[in-house]
């Protein structure tokens, strides 16, 4: 192989280092917000499934709690 081909293909710190910070970013950011996205995704497909958003137990009491308070 002729060697003026390697260094065409040659990837060194200086092209790599900007595309693993990209990446590093852009996976802190998803690791960062991912319960926040899977829980408006999960009440976004019940309300399809289902028409109505169901809550948690945790919600209910404090809903309950709030009714209790403002009575």
């Amino acid at each position: 192989m002729r060697p003026e081909l390697l260094a065409f293909f040659y990837g060194g710190p200086d092209q790599i280092m900007p595309l693993q910070t990209t990446l590093a970013a852009a996976v802190a950011l998803l690791l960062i917000f991912w319960n926040k996205g899977r829980v408006l995704l999960a009440r976004a497909w019940e309300r399809l499934r289902n028409g109505r958003v169901q809550h948690s137990v945790d919600c209910k009491a404090k809903l309950d709690r709030l009714r209790v308070a403002k009575k």
